[in-house]
């Protein structure tokens, strides 16, 4: 688990993506525009600001391997 960063938001939308029809159980119904990469960009940068502001902690689980860590 790390704080989320705005280089993540291509592997986020992909994960929306391939997890969409499993998670449509517990996730509200949202536009199609939420599953791009360009929603996430904005979504990840609003909610580091937020941080930025003491206002919230944008964490994600990240697969280290993926990141070549």
């Amino acid at each position: 688990m790390r704080t989320l960063r705005s280089s993540d938001a291509s592997a986020l939308a992909a994960a929306y993506v391939r997890n969409r029809a499993y998670l449509s159980s517990w996730e509200p119904v949202r536009p199609d525009e939420y599953y791009t990469e360009k929603w996430q960009a904005a979504d990840i940068a609003s909610r580091l600001v937020a941080a930025d502001a003491g206002a919230g902690f944008p964490f994600g689980l990240i697969d280290a391997g993926a990141e070549g860590s």
